[in-house]
């Protein structure tokens, strides 16, 4: 984790100093909205997607994103305002300090099985992963493109081997709690005091008891 953070920053460094001055080409582009995040639980892991879909059409494209990077993005969506900064929100300042006009993030390719990624200004681009754009891109308000034949090729594999339900909108923290289980939820607890959000915790602890109580109630 500190070594991409290291990566992430060091190339953030190097557009300051004008390094990254490449053009991207001038091809069909496609606006992807955030449709929602999902989770499932693959034997003791549980493994969140966030889901971006074809604005104005029915494509989609799942990218994997772990427990940190899902809490990222689902508490700026809903504005919760977290104990402790995410380094997003440090990298969300570098931006603002020194004044670095990104325009957007661009998804430009789809090599084995990865999404090559881009935060794009007029002059410059730096290389980012999908996952980590997506959390500048939900706090800087910048949009999301991928180039058509892109999306194509990415949604005919998605039709391959995945099913995605229909999602219009991140999915709340506390009604992702009523529908997890007892052992996801236990699961959730143990990571959620390792990250130190007690806040979270306490959410959990608390539909815990919740369901204990109605379990108690039906006896």
């Amino acid at each position: 984790m500190l070594k991409r953070l290291k990566i992430i920053y060091i190339n953030m460094l190097s557009v300051i100093k004008g390094k990254f001055t490449k053009k991207y080409p001038e091809i069909k582009k496609v606006k992807l909205d955030i449709l929602g995040i999902s989770y499932n639980k693959s034997g003791d892991q549980i493994i969140y997607v966030v889901i971006l879909g074809e604005d104005g059409g029915t494509r989609k494209i799942p990218v994997m994103i772990n427990y940190f990077e899902a809490q990222a993005i689902a508490i700026e969506v809903e504005k919760i305002s977290p104990i402790v900064p995410f380094v997003y929100d440090a990298f969300k300042e570098i931006i603002i300090s020194h004044k670095i006009n990104f325009e957007e993030i661009l998804i430009t390719e789809f090599k084995n099985d990865v999404l090559l990624t881009y935060l794009v200004g007029k002059k410059d681009k730096v290389e980012l992963r999908t996952s980590d754009a997506i959390s500048l891109s939900v706090r800087m308000g910048y949009p999301i493109y991928i180039y058509e034949p892109i999306l194509e090729k990415v949604d005919k594999e998605v039709q391959k081997f995945y099913t995605i339900k229909d999602s219009k909108e991140i999915i709340p923290y506390k009604d992702k709690l009523a529908s997890m289980t007892i052992e996801e939820l236990n699961d959730s607890l143990s990571l959620t005091i390792e990250d130190e959000e007690y806040e979270k915790a306490s959410e959990i602890r608390d539909e815990l008891l919740r369901r204990k109580m109605q379990s108690q109630e039906r006896q």
